[in-house]
């Protein structure tokens, strides 16, 4: 079951019940004329409350945008968005927003313009430790891995490296995030869900465009109810691919366990040399590239050099270590996979 924490919705003036316009402010940014029709926006001026971020009126296109989070559920935040809460979601909507809809006639006009996939995973050892083994990512030069910087939080961010469509995960301490917001903490319901995320390694994937949206969810429309009924992973489905090629290499290391076993002392010298390297390179496997292209001779194949080296990272990493990362990382597939 598709569940989504961040998202962007369109929805057309037939779902409108009210709009109040003292609440909201012209933008005057978004005015614009287009055969005598003119085109005007207005906006809330901030956030009209928790977990509603932005409506905005769009007069002459004749639609409301609104963006929320799934903490416009209150004490039920920890369900998240999905099928059977997006009922109460524009229930709390229309608490709050100076436009309020019709609920049923919003969830069945309404399209998804963004959204944030997300999942709760409750594992077996500390976040921290996954978060430590997801960073074997790293041998997959397909991805960029950085830490997610976020202000009192740990996590890690996978980015895909392709120019075609953004690809995007990230995984982090849920409880630490929920500690950082000041508003949320005055709720007479923090104290519920704060225990309910205890523990909890939140994973996130972004969708930002309608053409990946479609494709994530295995849709022929960008319309929420067509989403929200989708049985589609996409979670579980970029996990994989992220995780795919380090197994590959794994199994190849597996059949290596001697290190230096019958290798001669010229060999093992370089494999020191490539090892200084490599820990110079904070074993980040897009750095190595990045050296070896700026040291080796304009024109030299490096495809059989970065190979060896991406092996050589893989063995440093530790065969009894690399076995726990690899059950925490199956762990976390398995809890996706629900």
């Amino acid at each position: 079951m598709i569940r989504l924490d961040t998202v962007k919705l369109f929805i057309p003036a037939e779902a409108i019940q009210d709009v109040n316009m003292q609440g909201l402010i012209l933008d005057e940014g978004r005015t614009a004329t287009n055969e005598d029709i003119i085109y005007q926006e207005y906006k809330t001026p901030s956030s009209p409350g928790i977990g509603l971020k932005q409506v905005t009126y769009k007069l002459g296109k004749e639609e409301v945008s609104v963006e929320l989070s799934a903490k416009i559920l209150k004490e039920e935040y920890y369900k998240l968005i999905n099928r059977n809460t997006i009922e109460r979601a524009f229930d709390e909507v229309n608490s709050s927003s100076p436009i309020t809809f019709d609920t049923g006639r919003a969830i069945d006009t309404a399209t998804v313009g963004k959204m944030d996939v997300t999942d709760n995973l409750h594992l077996t050892s500390s976040p921290e430790k996954y978060l430590i083994a997801l960073n074997q990512v790293r041998l997959n030069d397909r991805y960029n891995v950085n830490d997610y910087r976020q202000p009192g939080n740990k996590g890690i961010v996978i980015q895909g490296k392709q120019k075609t469509f953004k690809e995007r995960m990230i995984f982090y301490l849920k409880e630490l995030d929920l500690n950082r917001d000041k508003a949320l903490k005055n709720e007479p319901y923090f104290d519920t869900i704060l225990q309910q995320h205890q523990g909890t390694l939140r994973c996130e994937s972004n969708y930002t465009s309608f053409e990946r949206i479609r494709n994530v969810c295995g849709t022929s429309s960008n319309h929420l109810k067509e989403v929200l009924m989708s049985e589609e992973n996409p979670n579980l489905k970029l996990f994989e691919k992220v995780t795919q090629r380090c197994k590959e290499y794994q199994l190849y290391l597996q059949l290596n366990v001697a290190r230096y076993a019958g290798m001669g002392l010229s060999q093992i010298e370089k494999n020191i040399g490539r090892e200084t390297i490599i820990k110079g390179c904070n074993f980040d496997m897009n750095l190595i590239i990045l050296f070896i292209k700026e040291h080796r001779a304009p024109g030299s194949n490096n495809s059989r050099t970065i190979r060896e080296y991406r092996n050589l990272l893989g063995e440093m990493m530790g065969m009894e270590e690399e076995e726990m990362r690899d059950s925490l990382i199956d762990e976390i597939r398995i809890k996706l996979a629900g």
